[in-house]
């Protein structure tokens, strides 16, 4: 590979780790804002935050999630929506952590939101140490990217962060309304057994 193609990857590398943190707390977000209450009973259940404020953490989490998202597809914002999602991400790996150390393995990721009713187990754990180390490494390397003006490969990666971000939100969203509608169905047959067996 010449010295060129390097340039050409590492001038692409924060672009690229910022649409796959984007992605990831952007459909993370939009799942927790559609079912807000449950997100809000997941962060009780974790237990490192009094049960009185476990409203406002919630939504503390949930408006840094979008603003974030939004920081990291935007070049100028990039460095700092890598910093936060860094920090974001690995005060999530400390939770579920903390959890894991006392057996409190039953507790809902609510990673994905509310309905994320997943055991705590090693790779929710590893999955946002991994972003957020990834962020923590797109931070050192835009400190040399950010000294040079935006070239032609990171506003492509700009542009391909926004309709990644939006996509993995309509996705994920239809995916749910799916899933919720074959819900409904399944609880209707069942008031309709229910009622020929009466």
């Amino acid at each position: 590979m010449t010295i060129a193609s390097w340039s050409t990857l590492l001038d692409a590398t924060p672009a690229v780790v910022a649409t796959v943190v984007a992605v990831t707390l952007g459909v993370a977000s939009a799942n927790k804002l559609a079912d807000f209450g449950a997100f809000r009973t997941a962060i009780a259940n974790y237990a490192v935050v009094p049960q009185t404020v476990a409203f406002p953490t919630a939504g503390a989490v949930v408006l840094s999630e979008v603003a974030i998202t939004i920081a990291l597809v935007t070049p100028p914002t990039r460095r700092t929506g890598l910093v936060l999602a860094a920090v974001l991400l690995v005060a999530f790996s400390t939770a579920i952590a903390v959890n894991l150390a006392v057996g409190q393995r039953d507790v809902g990721c609510g990673c994905f939101g509310g309905e994320s009713n997943r055991a705590l187990d090693l790779p929710a754990l590893l999955r946002p140490l991994a972003l957020g180390t990834a962020s923590a490494v797109a931070v050192i390397v835009t400190q040399t990217v950010d000294a040079r003006a935006p070239g032609a490969v990171d506003q492509v990666l700009s542009v391909v962060g926004v309709a990644a971000v939006v996509s993995g939100i309509a996705i994920a969203r239809l995916r749910a309304f799916s899933q919720s509608g074959q819900k409904t169905k399944r609880i209707q047959r069942g008031g309709m057994n229910d009622w020929r067996l009466g």
